[in-house]
């Protein structure tokens, strides 16, 4: 059965998921990218989700620059800011305007869907296939330009934002950013997002895994919690951004200052007619308005002494976010203070200082094995043996140990030694970089990115690169002068 783009799957790329009487043109265009795609030869490459997604994302980014929302625009606009060219690999020609169409715009929409749908790797942009479906795409949305009808109504939404004044209906953009944005969504990011914060939830609130309830406590979390998008932003960074855009400054500064306290056990201090007062458990002290918990009742209060909850400071107020649960702790408040003043990351100030005089001042440790780490954190980081507990680093090879700074905790992974290129690693393996490379660079749990621009900017990882048609040279310059947007776009919340 031949793939359909309706106006639903319009409205669902849509704030709040609103229609617009422009619905049904939009769907045809998505119609008629989706006959294109399904005369592609490789359907390895172009499965049918994948195919609908790219119609789904063209769809709504031609409605984007017709309209003038700004989403693309500001895209561009920040690229510009951290990289200076509008986008990232490909050229464009001549003088570039974020409102009309361009060939280079729909390679990198179709590489960004390519890049989403294949999870854990990364698409090579200059694949000649993508250039080739671009060129068929551009000519259909080129030749439309001019007729195609302006969305007044979703325009004007964007320039009004009366959803500002109100936290919840603020929350259900944040929604939109996070999950439906067909810029900055992800179906694989968000699929990550919510199974870490579903285990939160579970541990936290003690609510079944498969409690519909418990998917939306993880939901309204992920939109304050975790980065997004090719740029790995905040959604509250990229409604800003949308917002200035379209001349909302006011707004830009009330979503800018939007504070996230995450799950954490709150004490209940006291409360009145109109507030209930909390403290959390770094003794910050803060109210919340009563009629946020609707018909909460003061015998409720009496019974409790606090509160397992995550709340959110938008426009001079806190309000609770999600899913919440309100009990007798007693003890347990002194027990989380107590372990929080106790546990430190990082280690010592003299500690920190011995091992950079025996580096020379490099943050990088190489280790043939885990047993030479084990030696290491006895014998210069001064680590109690009976402290140190088994870890899957012990049968590890090759581990590189990043240490920026004493007050932050270090990081370990192995194999990568042998794709970096420093004098003082005798482990490097010109043969075994590049596969050693590719985890540290494309996986969302690979090096940090501190890390990585500390190696690009000292040489050391030469042999960083992907495959490509034209040799490894031009696999290997395509990373290196993409590499912090690369590094952006696959990890995101690990960014």
């Amino acid at each position: 059965m031949p793939l359909r783009f309706t106006a639903q799957d319009m409205r669902n790329g849509h704030p709040m998921r609103m229609g617009y009487n422009t619905d049904m043109y939009y769907a045809k265009i998505g119609n008629q990218v989706l006959k294109i795609l399904s005369k592609y030869p490789d359907k390895e490459l172009l499965d049918q989700v994948t195919m609908f997604r790219i119609a789904e994302k063209l769809a709504l980014y031609f409605e984007d620059i017709i309209c003038d929302l700004g989403i693309w625009s500001s895209f561009v606009k920040k690229h510009q800011e951290l990289y200076g060219k509008p986008l990232p690999f490909y050229k464009t020609e001549g003088e570039y305007y974020a409102d009309e169409p361009h060939l280079c715009d729909i390679q990198y929409l179709i590489w960004d869907t390519l890049t989403e749908c294949s999870e854990d790797t990364i698409t090579n942009p200059e694949n000649p296939g993508i250039k080739r479906l671009a060129a068929d795409l551009y000519l259909l949305l080129d030749e439309e330009f001019e007729n195609a009808p302006i969305n007044e109504e979703l325009k004007q939404f964007f320039e009004q934002a009366s959803f500002l004044n109100d936290y919840i209906k603020l929350r259900d953009m944040l929604h939109w950013v996070f999950d439906g944005n067909y810029l900055v969504s992800s179906m694989t990011h968000e699929n990550a997002c919510v199974e870490t914060l579903l285990n939160e939830v579970e541990t936290y609130l003690e609510m079944d895994y498969n409690d519909p309830r418990a998917e939306y406590a993880a939901f309204t979390q992920c939109y304050f919690k975790f980065k997004v998008g090719p740029l790995a932003l905040y959604p509250k960074e990229w409604l800003a951004m949308i917002l200035r855009y379209n001349g909302q400054e006011k707004g830009v500064e009330k979503v800018e200052q939007i504070t996230y306290h995450n799950y954490d056990l709150y004490r209940l201090e006291k409360f009145d007619k109109e507030r209930i007062y909390l403290c959390d458990s770094d003794n910050m002290h803060f109210s919340i308005r009563k009629d946020d918990y609707g018909d909460m009742l003061d015998d409720t209060l009496r019974e409790t002494d606090g509160c397992i909850a995550a709340f959110v400071y938008y426009d001079g107020e806190w309000h609770p976010n999600g899913m919440d649960a309100w009990n007798k702790f007693e003890d347990s408040h002194n027990a989380i203070r107590e372990y929080k003043r106790r546990y430190r990351t990082g280690i010592s100030k003299g500690t920190f200082k011995k091992l950079m005089k025996k580096s020379g001042g490099s943050p990088l440790f190489f280790f043939r094995d885990g047993e030479e780490l084990h030696r290491f954190s006895i014998e210069e980081m001064g680590v109690p043996e009976h402290l140190l507990q088994p870890s899957e680093l012990d049968s590890e090879e090759y581990i590189t140990m990043w240490m920026p700074s004493y007050d932050k905790d270090f990081f370990l992974m192995p194999d990568s030694a042998l794709g970096i290129k420093d004098p003082r690693n005798p482990y490097y393996d010109a043969e075994r970089a590049s596969e050693s490379l590719q985890a540290m660079i494309f996986s969302p749990t690979g090096a940090p990115a501190d890390m990585l621009e500390y190696l690009e900017s000292h040489q050391m990882i030469p042999d960083a690169g992907m495959n490509h048609y034209l040799g490894k040279e031009d696999g290997q310059r395509l990373i290196h002068e993409n590499l912090d947007f690369i590094v952006r776009t696959m990890r995101r919340e690990n960014y």
